[in-house]
């Protein structure tokens, strides 16, 4: 697979993250027998408690097997006469850790959580199993698996716990039960993948507008866009700003105002607040409703999804968007084949005074959490296939290590035969930050870049000699790219992270949804004109239809973790 297919792929993958919020908070009801309890455990455990060996072997001897289970993706391929349990990854495991890695089953994406349940509600658990916030919690209460703490500080390897940092010291405490490390969390993007400025660079410098540094200035351009013929084409048919029908991408707009949708943050008192309904929301809407009343904003954003809004800027009618770094690759790489002249750059989101703006952000994991059996006879052995797997997929600067494990000329799902992953929270921008001194001719190393970085150097070299097909990859990795954008805010440490990193509650679980439907009719009326006055009556409601009862048990946790 090309590398600029094989990106639009990963940010494919990385929108599944918003599969499993939706996953996370739906109703469990295959996981207890009769009784309403979570069955005991069956299956070959040594029923005393694991011994804590001194050091990670290099590898077992005799072998050893762990039993697991599985998910797939569409399109997944596994060459002639193999299978998910005979495959390069299930071969180096037993050959270099004496590690014997069999699927119980496996089963489409989709159908994951479900079959989990009702693997749980059986008591024959894997060995190793992947699971959601609230099946971590349940097998914990159940006394079905194991403490991991003890063998996380002393045995775990420097990669695991690089990536754990990098993810943030949250991601770590959600996985602390009753103060212990009851699993390894499946680490996320989310850090990285926060929605930063766009803007359409050749109308800016046409349109002889100032850099958006300041709010004012943003809106002034966003309001120039639309009015003064950016184009030059006669034709009033540009727009200033775009935005998705689920305001997804109006998040960063809003945290210009520090206001934060759809998170739990501290408020004055120390207690947990959910953000939306909080004063500056409405201070961000009323914003949204001024662009919208002037057309300055898409008229049409309410009935256009995330794919449509993409369609929307490449066909070179808009000038300004929230998106991720990875943007300059898709949906912006596109944007030249409709309108050679195109240019387009990133910048920070400004805020709306002198307080720094903080970009918001879900719990950083993907999907769930590892957990070990109770029992197992050797759990730090999650640790050697979690190993393998960081210093195939990240840590590896070896083009046959790559082609081997990860994506060879002829098969590019190779990596998802691993069975156990956790994914780089900094990946992204160490590609920027790592090309960044040989582009500029200051420093580095070629040999020292992994092979995905070498490829996407060598295809922005290329587009530097003149082959326009690889524009968006030095629009999110060059020097001046995305990438570069992210890396500052990293190094400031500019997030608000949710401070909710437990399992959904049943309260949540029976009433989020509809508070969520509600919440999401109510700003789009007001941005599309609706009295400001609805954003109170959507707070009281909002309190009185669940709300209030969600906020209390939230701080019931909050108070006593």
């Amino acid at each position: 697979m090309k590398k600029g297919k094989y990106l639009r792929f990963m940010l494919t993958l990385l929108s599944m993250v918003l599969v499993f919020l939706s996953a996370a908070c739906s109703s469990d009801t295959d996981n207890t027998n009769s009784n309403g309890q979570v069955p005991p455990a069956s299956g070959s455990t040594t029923g005393t408690e694991p011994a804590l060996p001194d050091q990670l072997p290099d590898k077992y001897d005799p072998a050893i097997e762990l039993t697991t289970a599985s998910y797939y993706f569409s399109g997944i391929k596994f060459p002639q006469g193999e299978d998910i349990n005979h495959n390069v990854w299930t071969r180096a495991l037993e050959k270099d850790y004496g590690i014997k890695v069999k699927h119980l089953w496996s089963v489409p994406y989709g159908d994951f959580e479900k079959k989990m349940n009702l693997t749980i509600s059986s008591g024959d658990l894997p060995d190793i199993s992947l699971v959601t916030p609230t099946q971590f919690k349940q097998l914990h209460e159940s006394g079905l698996i194991e403490d991991m703490t003890d063998y996380y500080e002393k045995l775990a390897p420097d990669a695991v716990k690089k990536v754990m940092q990098e993810a943030g010291e949250e991601v770590k405490q959600s996985a602390m039960l009753d103060g212990r490390l009851m699993g390894i969390p499946f680490t996320g993007l989310a850090k990285e993948q926060v929605s930063i400025l766009w803007i359409r660079e050749d109308w800016r410098n046409t349109l002889n507008l100032p850099e958006p540094t300041t709010l004012d200035n943003l809106l002034q351009i966003i309001a120039a866009f639309t009015e003064s013929d950016p184009d030059r084409n006669g034709q009033a048919d540009t727009i200033g700003l775009g935005l998705d029908k689920d305001l997804a991408s109006a998040k960063s707009f809003m945290n210009a105002f520090h206001a934060y949708r759809d998170i739990w943050i501290e408020d004055d008192s120390g207690k947990l607040a959910y953000s939306s309904i909080q004063p500056e929301m409405k201070t961000a809407l009323e914003a949204l409703q001024q662009l919208y009343s002037s057309g300055h904003l898409d008229k049409e954003f309410g009935v256009k999804n995330a794919t449509q809004l993409a369609q929307h800027i490449t066909a070179s009618k808009l000038g300004v968007f929230f998106g991720t770094m990875n943007a300059g690759v898709t949906p912006l790489g596109n944007t030249r084949d409709i309108d050679p002249a195109a240019e387009w750059k990133a910048y920070p989101v400004p805020s709306v005074d002198e307080e720094p703006l903080l970009y918001q952000h879900d719990l950083n994991i993907f999907y769930g959490y590892w957990v070990v059996k109770k029992g197992v006879k050797h759990p730090e052995a999650v640790f050697k296939l979690l190993e393998k797997w960081l210093n195939s997929f990240y840590f590896n600067t070896s083009d046959d290590v790559f082609t081997n494990f990860n994506e060879a000329p002829d098969n590019n799902t190779l990596w998802m035969y691993a069975p156990m992953k956790m994914y780089r929270s900094e990946k992204n921008v160490s590609v920027y930050r790592n090309l960044k001194p040989l582009l500029e001719g200051t420093g580095g190393d070629v040999n020292q870049l992994t092979p995905e970085e070498r490829s996407i150097y060598n295809n922005i070299l290329k587009y530097r000699e003149g082959d326009l097909q690889f524009w968006g990859q030095d629009l999110s990795f060059g020097p001046n790219g995305g990438g570069k954008v992210i890396d500052q805010i990293m190094r400031n440490n500019q997030y608000k992270p949710t401070q909710f990193i437990t399992a959904p509650m049943q309260v949540m679980t029976d009433r989020m949804s509809q508070l969520e439907k509600m919440e999401a009719e109510a700003f789009t009326k007001i941005i599309q004109g609706a009295p400001i006055s609805k954003f109170d009556s959507f707070v009281a409601d909002w309190k009185k239809a669940g709300g209030e009862d969600i906020t209390n048990a939230v701080n019931e946790w909050y108070m006593g973790k």
